[in-house]
């Protein structure tokens, strides 16, 4: 076949559908500050997650949900960390699957990433290296929540 020929008003409109159709422009990357830790999460925050949240739950909803995460996942951090200083495995299984999701569902990518970290870790894996992914958890932790926090002041009241 012959391909079809469109005259131009058609092509004029199909200009515009494709132009409204575009995405608006990515948000541009949080600054954070430097912290030095063992193995650092890779892209603290999944802004995609973030802006399906917002689009469905709309502000005020989306900020009744964090209201009580930071807790939720300074509480999990503490008792990873106290379950990894006595080797409780059973309650690290629990742990950190948890930490995983609920930080990965609501956008925190990184913190997901290094819970993934811990939920993986063997328990023939050296002690010293078990410690510092333990000890880094809370730099982890507080980095997501920051850069949260400012991503949150980005959408004003």
């Amino acid at each position: 076949g012959k391909p079809i020929e469109l005259d131009r008003k058609e092509r004029a409109l199909l200009k515009d559908a494709k132009t409204s159709l575009k995405s608006p422009p990515p948000m541009q990357p949080v600054a954070l500050p430097v912290v030095k830790m063992h193995e650092p999460p890779d892209g603290v925050l999944d802004f995609d997650i973030l802006e399906q949240l917002l689009s469905v739950l709309g502000k005020e909803r989306l900020d009744e949900g964090f209201a009580s995460l930071p807790l939720h996942w300074r509480e999990r951090v503490a008792s990873l960390q106290k379950a990894g200083q006595s080797r409780d495995w059973h309650v690290m299984a629990r742990l950190a699957p948890d930490l995983k999701g609920t930080s990965g569902s609501f956008g925190l990518s990184g913190l997901s990433a290094y819970a993934n970290r811990i939920e993986s870790i063997d328990r023939d894996e050296d002690d010293e290296e078990i410690n510092r992914v333990l000890a880094d958890l809370p730099k982890v932790v507080e980095l997501a929540l920051s850069a949260l926090a400012e991503w949150r002041q980005t959408l004003g009241s």
